[in-house]
């Protein structure tokens, strides 16, 4: 009974994870409002969401928020840099593959627990933020821009919540070791769809 359970929620996760993967959200850039929806595009809600069951699956319980916080400092650092002008070649296409390598990340707890391991883990996380904060820096209004970030920080750490919850249900009710497969191959599952749009 409880494998058949594991088998849905695997394919649920997988589901809604690679079907919502085919959309981006149309939005402005200049309220706080849209700066609360802006993240809603997949290639961010993934990135994000991934992050906080990360930061679930491979930091010790009293560390778990320095993947989240890591990642909205970053992102905050990206956005002043896009804000300025900055801009990177292939962004979309760099986010997409930042998307993918959070999902390779969340499959790292099965094979090292160790203190190498979440540092490099927390490298991936600081350059998705740099890279997600950029876009949303670039889309900024020039003058206008306090609460739009103010929104897309908020969205951001909401999305980091999602991710937290998402990965302390799945480990409670099977283990860390389900969850880390699960959430992994779904959140990989998606990225290739991403990447699929991209081709």
């Amino acid at each position: 009974m409880k494998i058949i359970k594991r088998n849905h929620v695997f394919v649920l996760l997988m589901t809604v994870m690679a079907g919502s993967a085919h959309a981006h959200a149309g939005h402005g850039t200049f309220s706080f409002f849209e700066g609360v929806t802006h993240p809603f595009d997949w290639d961010h809600v993934l990135a994000m969401v991934a992050v906080g069951m990360w930061s679930v699956l491979a930091l010790p319980a009293r560390r778990t928020a320095i993947g989240p916080v890591t990642f909205v400092l970053m992102m905050l650092a990206g956005a002043l840099m896009g804000m300025a002008g900055g801009s990177v070649a292939k962004l979309e296409a760099l986010m997409v593959v930042s998307v993918l390598l959070l999902a390779v990340m969340l499959w790292v707890p099965l094979l090292s627990a160790s203190r190498v391991a979440q540092g490099l883990g927390l490298g991936v996380v600081a350059t998705a933020a740099l890279l997600h904060g950029l876009a949303h820096g670039m889309e900024a209004p020039a003058g206008q821009a306090s609460g739009y970030v103010l929104g897309f920080v908020l969205a951001t750490a909401g999305l980091h919540g999602v991710g937290i919850l998402t990965a302390v249900c799945v480990r409670r009710a099977w283990s860390a070791r389900a969850a880390s497969l699960m959430l992994g191959t779904a959140m990989g599952g998606a990225g290739v769809c991403l990447l699929g749009q991209l081709v």
